[in-house]
């Protein structure tokens, strides 16, 4: 069980007047031994010398009951809590700094932490590093690795008053410190974009003139009939009031259906340096859910992996999506290979009329690429269809092609092996591009800002 220690300061202290015990008492004993050869008379002596010892003795007593007293400014397991400001997301490559505040929630009514100093422990997460500082209320927040991460208590070391005394206890938070951390959200640049919207085919895109939103209209005011205006929109009674042609003026609202689709078959397991590569594709998805949800649109989420499937169905609020934020066990990839077939189903399914389909796995397998096109035929032709597909620096081939300082044959290995799949992957592309869907493929620093630019111009196609 932890309970308080005494530190090297009680025992340098209570050594030190243990001494001057013992050297007092026995300067005292010498005292006597040569007191009859002293002037000084034997009642003086003996008061003086007496007096002396007692004074001195009395100081170790002392210094127990002062150390006992000491004990009682340490904080007790649960009188003390933690507030620290810390946002809900983070990127891999951004530091957090924020305050730290103590909350005092004992039934004693006083701050325990101004009787003495507490020492916070710094905290080593899988995902997340909290580094906090020795001079200053403050914590650094630095994150280790993609995914969710929750942290409820730290370490903490009371000091008592005096610090004669040491008590290790857990610390809890007033506010669980739960967050998510994604990739880097670095801005893409509108050229590179550009490049990437070009090799996929998106700004080519024949499904676009077959894909239209549901409008719906919203009245503005009445003005006078143009040219060109609809005759649906004409307003009798105004026109017999003023005489002459009125029309109504309405606003189109345009509103769309996102269907993000989430391949949690093993085409997602394995690691990404030291985070998993699911939890790259789960960062695209959330982007993708809060850029649709934030123009207004509706949006359904299915992750399906052979016979597991995981939906929530045509949500307008962020906070539906919660289950998949804290990285709910439903997405986590499995072992059996994606049923793309019955997952075109149930995309068909849910979608209803047209939609933005946006389906988010790795299209670098050739084993799974004719599987994928049979699968997307039949949605192309009746929703707007996307297929987002990472692209790690391993398989850049531009990247493994300036990286090579020196052929040998590992690094020209890595190269070719790269150069076929993008050669198989741009034959897909142009497969699936034929039917009326894509395949867009974007690089690991730009991947999130990638995806959130997709979809802002699939929105913009299903308006056309």
């Amino acid at each position: 069980m932890n309970r308080p220690r005494l530190t090297s300061r009680f025992f340098i202290f209570f050594g030190v007047l243990s001494l001057l015990c013992t050297l007092s008492v026995a300067a005292a004993t010498a005292l006597f031994s040569s007191g009859a050869d002293s002037n000084l008379t034997e009642p003086a002596l003996n008061f003086g010398a007496w007096g002396w010892v007692i004074a001195v003795s009395a100081l170790p007593l002392a210094m127990l009951m002062w150390t006992w007293r000491d004990r009682r400014s340490l904080p007790k397991a649960g009188d003390l809590e933690l507030a620290i400001e810390a946002p809900q997301q983070l990127s891999i490559d951004e530091v957090h700094e924020t305050s730290v505040s103590w909350l005092d929630v004992s039934r004693a009514g006083h701050v325990a932490a101004q009787d003495g100093r507490i020492e916070l422990f710094d905290l080593r997460d899988t995902h997340l590093e909290l580094l906090f500082s020795t001079t200053s209320p403050r914590v650094s927040l630095h994150p280790r690795q993609l995914g969710y991460t929750k942290i409820e208590s730290v370490e903490a070391r009371a000091h008592s008053r005096w610090g004669l005394w040491t008590y290790d206890l857990n610390v809890r938070l007033q506010s669980p410190l739960g967050l998510r951390i994604h990739p880097s959200t670095a801005t893409c640049p509108e050229e590179t974009f550009v490049e990437l919207a070009r090799r996929a085919g998106l700004l080519r895109l024949g499904a676009r003139k077959r894909t239209q939103s549901r409008a719906a209209e919203s009245f503005v005011s009445t003005r006078e009939w143009q040219a060109g205006d609809q005759r649906r929109h004409l307003d009798v009674r105004k026109s017999a009031r003023y005489q002459k042609p009125m029309t109504k003026e309405f606003e189109a609202l345009h509103e769309h259906h996102l269907v993000v689709v989430l391949d949690s078959g093993r085409g997602l397991m394995g690691m990404s340096g030291t985070s998993r590569v699911c939890e790259r594709y789960i960062s695209a998805a959330l982007a993708a859910i809060e850029s649709a949800l934030r123009a207004g649109d509706r949006v359904t989420f299915v992750s399906h992996a052979g016979r597991s499937r995981f939906m929530i169905g045509r949500e307008r609020s962020l906070r539906a999506f919660d289950s998949l934020f804290r990285g709910t066990e439903h997405v986590n990839p499995t072992e059996e290979e994606c049923d793309y077939r019955r997952l075109a189903a149930e995309i068909e399914r849910v979608a209803g009329a047209r939609s933005i389909v946006l389906v988010l796995t790795d299209a670098h397998r050739p084993s799974v690429q004719a599987v994928l096109a049979q699968a997307l035929q039949r949605l192309s032709h009746r929703h707007l269809v996307a297929l987002a597909t990472l692209e790690p620096d391993e398989l850049d081939a531009d990247h493994l092609a300036l990286s090579i300082e020196q052929i040998d044959a590992q690094s020209l290995g890595d190269l070719v092996f790269a150069l076929e799949l993008h050669e198989q992957l741009d034959l897909f592309r142009r497969r699936l591009l034929a039917q009326g869907g894509i395949v867009f493929t974007a690089p690991e620093k730009y991947w999130i800002s990638s995806v959130q630019k997709l979809y802002a111009t699939l929105r913009v196609s299903a308006r056309a």
